[in-house]
């Protein structure tokens, strides 16, 4: 795991005074020394390093990058130059860093990695101006941003054997940004404009050059990332009538929004690199959403309560972003981890006795060949009885049979009741079940589950006393 410490000057090795904190699946990086805020804007694909920023300072008047991991808590970065940074994008096993930093009034893209100092990518190449890197491939050997000039604005593309090359600008723009790359390097995404037009969204290839995604309709668009493969591209486009949201174009080019919780004044901001999950925000940056195939759209209020909105998202389910804290928009950094495999969802889930949303995550692997997955319910009070149900459709019906809760499981649902499998939550306040895909519970009988299945899970349980109830919420997968 790299922690980066090696890249901190002796004065950053003092150890932080405020640790990260967390409640009820909600962690919060905290800002270091001098700082109100900080925001997070990356995730490694193994869902271990967050990178982003501390900001609006009581003494210190520039953001500074950090990069963080559960071990080492908020580390900052290196500085480059004299002024703000902040770290914009992560690799995918956390080696290499990207963003922008200030150097003598100069904002530069730059490039944090474990093993040298941070460096400025427009170095040596005689380009001048400004930019910033905005995104970096899975191995971190390609990075993508904008550099500014002379009033253009244009997307290059870094590579460590080639350095940078700028993108030609397409017929009739003059001011175009880069947002994401593919796992390879080989697909860009951004925006384009000229002057001040209305922005159009763009996928480049180098065999294809600029083609214009922008959706039948829309007055103005922009695609923000790109999935792993290059097929998957999310963003955002504003709609006469509809005003902006958010958007995902899948493998064909054709382009969707992605429902109620990515209503009005959205953005869906990152896919993970499997293309399955969508992270954003919706009504104007106040409220975190999540899509998948399985769920659509889900608001997160739930679990982010205090309002924000996510950045990025993991292949394991790990979403960053911010949660605000204060009256004027004071905000931390989040992480906030959904279940490991499959898609969390059930927005109507009520907080239990220990003040939180009992969470559900299904761990291992959603082959049937493999049939190695494990429900865990977690977040419940301690030492209550419980158990595990399925369905093969999602629903919402709030407080069946007088229950606290919320079912979000719907059509004939089944039982994991055997004997074993209903089971105290202990001390740790936790229920877990090794499943068994060749004999799902159904109403009448076990049967196995087959490739290409959409499934549900939830976990019911007693109130202490057990006088009551209540649910978890919920993850639906689909079996490969």
């Amino acid at each position: 795991m790299v922690t980066f410490r090696a890249l901190l000057t002796p004065l950053a090795l003092v150890p932080l005074a405020v640790p990260a904190s967390a409640q009820c699946g909600l962690e919060r990086i905290l800002p270091e020394g001098g700082f109100e805020d900080t925001i997070a804007w990356g995730v490694s694909d193994d869902g271990t390093t967050v990178v982003g920023a501390s900001y609006f300072g009581l003494g210190p008047a520039d953001p500074s990058a950090f990069t963080w991991t559960a071990a080492t808590g908020l580390v900052p970065l290196m500085p480059f130059g004299s002024g703000a940074s902040e770290a914009l994008a992560v690799s995918a096993d956390g080696s290499v860093i990207v963003g922008r930093a200030s150097d003598s009034g100069s904002d530069q893209p730059v490039l944090w990695s474990a093993s040298a100092a941070p460096v400025s990518l427009l170095d040596g190449t005689g380009l001048g101006g400004s930019g910033q890197a905005t995104d970096v491939s899975a191995d971190g050997s390609t990075v993508v941003g904008w550099t500014f000039r002379s009033g253009t604005i244009r997307s290059f593309r870094w590579t460590a054997s080639g350095g940078v090359f700028e993108l030609p600008l397409p017929i009739g723009f003059n001011r175009v940004r880069a947002e994401g790359v593919s796992a390879d390097g080989s697909v860009v995404v951004g925006s384009m404009q000229n002057g001040f037009s209305a922005p159009r969204a763009y996928r480049w290839t180098a065999g294809g050059g600029f083609v214009d995604i922008t959706p039948a309709g829309a007055s103005s668009a922009a695609a923000l990332d790109v999935s792993a493969d290059g097929a998957t591209v999310v963003g955002h486009a504003s709609f006469p009538g509809a005003g902006q949201r958010g958007v995902r174009w899948d493998a064909s080019g054709a382009a969707s929004t992605l429902g109620n919780a990515f209503g009005s004044s959205s953005s869906a901001r990152a896919v993970s690199s499997d293309g399955r999950s969508v992270a954003g925000s919706a009504n104007s940056a106040f409220d975190a959403s999540t899509w998948s195939p399985e769920t659509g759209g889900v608001d997160a209020g739930v679990w982010v309560p205090d309002g924000g909105y996510f950045t990025d998202v993991s292949d394991g389910g790990v979403h960053v972003g911010l949660t605000y804290y204060g009256p004027v928009g004071e905000s931390y950094a989040i992480v906030w981890r959904a279940s490991e495999v499959g898609a969390t969802y059930c927005e109507d889930a009520v907080p239990n006795s220990t003040g939180c949303v009992g969470r559900l995550s299904a761990e291992g692997s959603a082959s049937v060949a493999s049939n190695d997955l494990t429900l865990r319910a977690s977040s419940l009070p301690p030492s209550v009885f419980g158990l595990f149900l399925s369905a093969r459709a999602i629903g919402s019906t709030p407080q069946p049979g007088g229950s606290t809760g919320t079912l979000c499981l719907a059509g004939p649902i089944g039982r994991f009741n055997a004997p074993g499998q209903v089971q105290s939550s202990g001390a740790a306040g936790e229920l877990l079940l090794a499943l068994d895909l060749t004999a799902l519970p159904t109403p009448n009988a076990l049967v196995a589950a087959a490739t290409g299945e959409t499934w549900s899970f939830q976990a019911w349980h007693r109130t202490p006393g057990g006088t009551g109830s209540n649910f978890t919420d919920a993850v639906a997968l689909t079996l490969r």
